[in-house]
């Protein structure tokens, strides 16, 4: 201990800026060292292990009961998505494709799978039903210790810590989104990316660039890019409110330069499906206002079922439950409004001339955090009401990146970390005053009286149908709850007026009374928001597998209208989970719905994923909208030999062993030859050439570019009169899938080409006998390349220069990150940038 003492003794006169961060970091540890000598363990460790213990009992059925989730996404898209993945890695292949959603879509490239993900192991050694419960998990978690982090980085107490940390991890906006996997995850990375903004607006050093750069990193690979923007653009807002100089604001957009060079292996695949995907030029509007934050939803911010709940089975709200769910409790939103008014107060004295003490808080002066967080609260509420206001659609109009997400409301996001954190400084900076402790006691009153009215209305069925007035009992006790703990807070020691009575608990009872208060409000409240169900569901066998697959190798097509009524209207509505019911819940497992259908290895046409191919995405819609002969038409160029659907059109045949599952008469194979082809170089006609019922695709193929044919010797020309009416013949051609790669055996008379009902997408290569070939989009959506006379083996596979690209700039960024670290941790020196 003396040479410890000896060598940091210099510390204490130095500032975080003019030493490393290492040597730095080794001095705190000696103070901390120092300092636990007579700091008891448990105060020091406490909120910490209730923050680790407190989302374990929330959510003890995904932990302890061996319960999975399953309603909404967590069934019908990640599941299968890592399935899939799963299946590709146990096969010695990186998940670049899958040949079994849409035609064919890339995989990799869809970024909420967030492969590339370090905590996404758990998917690649666990049961994936069970992986996906403990991430949300241990990212609730996570949250909670990253708002702790913040809190630090604010310099608030254990108390203010724990409260910021509470309403922030268990607070509505994570927890009425627990079925969103990728939300989550990039949800938590948030308030560890302010305090890492907070230390480069303050020191200014490369260091603090590259841990900024590199967490910003891991929030993108998380997988939701929505989240990420959101966080990104707060960030820019805090670092020149915080600073209000140039050089912090050029720091920060190098961290982002960072953070999309560590994670260019995703970002690179990501941005070429955007580019070819149906929001190459943003989200289509009515699409985009779908989701807008319902303004009479505000009085849920303090009774958060007041319309209802789906785990109820009672939600009369509008639109969904969780879309709208920004709960951070009843207790820190009392807080907040006092850390805005307490500010408030601080400033109109300075103003005036008097003075009164000041915590490290208001040392920041025009930095100070509380009017940012405020404001930032006010701006997220008016810019999550969406089309409720003409705000949000002048933002999404006219500022970039805005136009490419859907759902307003999650611009709740803001809320959840500024309210969090006023909630946070209001605790800290709590002092029962004579005009709190009035209006205290005002509000205690009333919330009583509102308890006698909500309960007598809810008794004697005076209420409206619209609102759930034990939503109401529940908030008068709250609030009657929160103000008897702000009034046992008593008077301070240094305060002298009579009026505030002494507090009859000792000041640690009174914190563990607020921390246990706000943490049993926000786990009451959350615990239903996440149902779940036997693993089981997961594990059985689809009877119709077997039907299916021993039936010519055809795709199956799920009509949009029995797909919405399946999904929206009986299984997944918003006005309530419905029953854990195994039995009940095994017929959608079954029910072949997109995505569901590739984890039983059936190929589909259906993509339930917000990001695929635009083109493709424009032949469903036709299938929708257009006529029956349309319909038809483009179920055979895609490959379709079995629909599910209540209107089947005349000629199919209905398999009486599956309801709704109907065959289609002689399906078009998934590769075809054809002789002759037209180019048409506009897109839009081509469509309408594939859709012209006059335009015979299986003598012709549609291309938007000159694609020759192989030249036939004269000599032999004469001698080949053979037609291709044989190409459909089945032994002329035989098809072998595998992952990113697909092999077809082929003998023509004559040169053709060979039509493939896959989706067209960049990245595919194809030899013919060894020798590289064109590969064209054909017939608007789909591929064919040129093939001479004879046979010949065709393989295509999967090589996206994108991924490789990505990884090239990944690999690099992250050697010289760990070189900037080393350098640092070898030498000792602050790279401070001028």
């Amino acid at each position: 201990m003396p040479v410890i003492r000896q060598r940091f003794g210099y510390m204490r006169d130095r500032t975080a800026k003019e030493c490393s961060p290492l040597v730095y970091l080794r001095y705190r540890w000696y103070a901390t060292a120092k300092r636990s000598v007579t700091m008891p363990i448990a105060s020091r460790f406490a909120p910490i292990v209730f923050l680790v213990l407190l989302p374990l009992l929330v959510f003890w059925r995904l932990i302890f009961a061996g319960e999975v989730l399953y309603w909404g996404v967590p069934l019908t898209q990640f599941y299968p998505w890592h399935t899939l993945i799963n299946q590709a890695l146990a096969a010695g292949h990186l998940p670049l494709w899958t040949d079994l959603l849409g035609n064919g879509a890339p995989l990799l490239a869809n970024h909420q799978t967030a492969f590339f993900y370090p905590p996404n192991l758990l998917l690649r050694l666990l049961p994936v039903e069970h992986a996906l419960g403990y991430l949300v998990v241990l990212h609730i978690i996570g949250a909670g210790l990253a708002a702790w982090i913040w809190g630090r980085a604010l310099h608030l107490d254990n108390l203010g810590c724990s409260v910021l940390a509470l309403s922030y991890a268990l607070g509505g906006y994570v927890v009425g989104r627990t079925q969103f996997i990728t939300m989550v995850a990039a949800y938590a990375w948030l308030p560890f990316l302010l305090a890492l903004t907070e230390r480069l607006a303050k020191r200014q050093s490369a260091l603090d660039i590259v841990w900024l750069g590199g967490a910003l990193g891991m929030q993108f690979l998380a997988g939701h890019a929505q989240t990420w923007f959101y966080g990104v653009v707060l960030l820019l807002l805090y670092v020149i409110y915080r600073t209000r100089r140039v050089r912090p604001l050029f720091m920060m957009l190098l961290a982002v330069s960072v953070a999309l060079a560590l994670a260019a292996v995703q970002v690179l695949p990501t941005a070429e499906l955007t580019l070819y995907s149906q929001r190459t030029n943003g989200v289509d509007r009515d699409l985009a206002m779908m989701y807008s934050y319902w303004p009479w939803r505000l009085l849920t911010l303090l009774a958060p079922d007041l319309y209802g709940n789906p785990a109820l089975g009672n939600y009369a709200g509008y639109a969904n439950y969780w879309e709208d769910h920004a709960y951070i409790g009843v207790l820190p939103l009392l807080l907040a409004l006092l850390a805005m008014l307490r500010w408030g107060r601080h400033r109109w004295m300075q103003f005036r001339g008097q003075m009164e003490p000041v915590s490290v808080l208001e040392r920041w002066d025009a930095g100070a955090p509380q009017p940012f967080f405020a404001a930032l609260v006010v701006v997220a509420i008016v810019l999550a009401m969406g089309n409720h206001t003409p705000i949000y659609p002048l933002l999404f109009q006219y500022v970039p990146g805005f136009n490419f997400f859907q759902a307003p409301a999650r611009l709740m996001l803001w809320f959840a970390i500024g309210a969090s954190t006023l909630a946070g400084i209001g605790i800290h900076r709590f002092r029962l005053s004579y005009r709190v402790q009035y209006g205290a006691r005002l509000t205690l009153a009333g919330a009583l009286a509102a308890f006698v009215v909500a309960w007598v209305a809810g008794r004697g069925g005076l209420a409206s149908s619209l609102v759930y007035t034990p939503a109401l009992e529940r908030m008068a006790i709250l609030l009657v709850l929160a103000c008897a703990v702000l009034l046992l807070r008593g008077r301070a020691s240094n305060d002298s007026d009579a009026r505030v009575a002494r507090s009859p608990l000792p000041h640690p009872v009174w914190q563990v009374l607020v921390v246990i208060l706000v943490g049993a409000d926000l786990a009451i409240a959350a615990a239903p928001l996440t149902p779940t169900i036997s693993a089981e569901l997961y594990r059985m066998t689809n009877p119709v597998t077997a039907v299916l697959n021993s039936s010519v190798p055809a795709r199956l097509h799920v009509d949009a209208a029995y797909q919405y009524e399946l999904m929206f209207n009986r299984y997944f509505t918003f006005k309530r989970f419905g029953r854990a019911d195994l039995h009940y819940w095994q017929s959608l497992r079954t029910s072949l719905l997109p995505n569901l259908n590739a984890v039983d290895g059936i190929a589909c046409t259906g993509n339930n994923d917000p990001l695929v191919v635009g083109r493709w995405r424009n032949l469903l819609e036709h299938l929708r909208a257009d006529s029956p002969s349309t319909t038809e038409r483009l179920l055979q160029l895609m490959n379709v030999g079995f629909v599910l659907t209540r209107k089947p059109l005349p000629g199919w045949q209905a398999m009486g062993s599956i309801p709704h599952l109907h065959r289609l008469p002689a399906p078009w194979p998934r590769a075809w030859l054809v002789e002759h082809s037209q180019v048409v170089h506009d897109a839009q006609q081509v469509l309408a050439q594939v859709i012209e019922p006059g335009f015979d695709l299986r003598a012709s193929v549609l291309l938007e570019s000159p694609l020759p044919l192989p030249t036939v010797p004269d000599s032999l020309g004469a001698i080949q009169n053979a037609t291709l009416a044989s190409s459909f013949d089945p032994p002329s051609l035989s098809l072998h899938e595998e992952f990113n790669r697909r092999t077809i055996r082929v003998t023509t008379t004559r040169p053709a080409y060979l039509v493939l009902a896959y989706t067209y997408y960049p990245g595919w290569h194809a030899t013919v006998d060894g020798q590289t070939v064109t590969v064209a989009r054909a017939n608007y959506a789909f591929m064919a390349l040129p093939l001479s006379e004879g046979s010949h083996e065709v393989v295509l596979q999967y090589r996206p220069s994108s991924v490789l690209w990505g990884a090239c700039i990944s690999g690099l960024t992250i050697c010289m990150l760990t070189g900037v670290i080393a350098y640092q941790a070898r030498y000792g020196q602050n790279f401070v940038l001028s």
